[in-house]
């Protein structure tokens, strides 16, 4: 169980710039509490490494100095970028600090939320245990945050069974969950 944090690499905005000759229109994806907010954005243009857009539909649910996420609709390379001004009156945004993730857009088949408290949970795989915290559930499953695994004796393998035990305050009785 590991979380894969995104990694940015150095490409310039060249790349950037040859996805929006093919789509003028781009999607900006904004993580919250793991939530997906998504809004489409028309390409204005592009100077000095500033990209301005204009935003297609009501308020963008961002603020400045803030990182977002962009793909095109058709899915290609995800780029990261700051947001520099934004000017939801007018319908502006422009962004700058345009960074290629080096992969392509996966949908997810569900979406993840994590709870409003810290949530304490009990790993077991093999004959080891472990306390750590549940970092968000979906309907797939569960997101663990937990540190040092193997020091700490848990060394979960592909085809290990693992059990994860927590209560969610709202639900108010203990949940179980097996892989299989």
């Amino acid at each position: 169980m590991s979380t894969y944090p995104y990694q940015m690499q150095n490409k310039s905005t060249s790349n950037f710039e040859s996805v929006l000759k093919q789509n003028r229109t781009l999607r900006l994806i904004r993580p919250f509490k793991g939530m997906l907010f998504t809004q489409e954005l028309t390409f204005l243009s592009m100077e000095k490494g500033r990209a301005h857009f204009a935003i297609s539909r009501g308020r963008l649910l961002t603020y400045p100095d803030e990182r977002i996420f962009l793909h095109s609709l058709s899915g290609e390379e995800v780029f990261s970028a700051r947001v520099l001004k934004l000017d939801n009156y007018c319908g502006e945004l422009v962004l700058g600090d345009i960074k290629s993730m080096g992969r392509s857009w996966a949908a997810r088949s569900h979406e993840r939320v994590q709870p409003h408290q810290p949530t304490r949970v009990m790993l077991r795989c093999k004959d080891c245990a472990m306390s750590t915290f549940l970092e968000n559930f979906s309907l797939a499953g569960v997101g663990l945050l937990a540190y040092k695994l193997i020091e700490r004796g848990l060394e979960p393998r592909i085809g290990h069974e693992v059990k994860v035990d927590f209560e969610l305050s709202a639900v108010g009785e203990r949940l179980s969950l097996e892989s299989w």
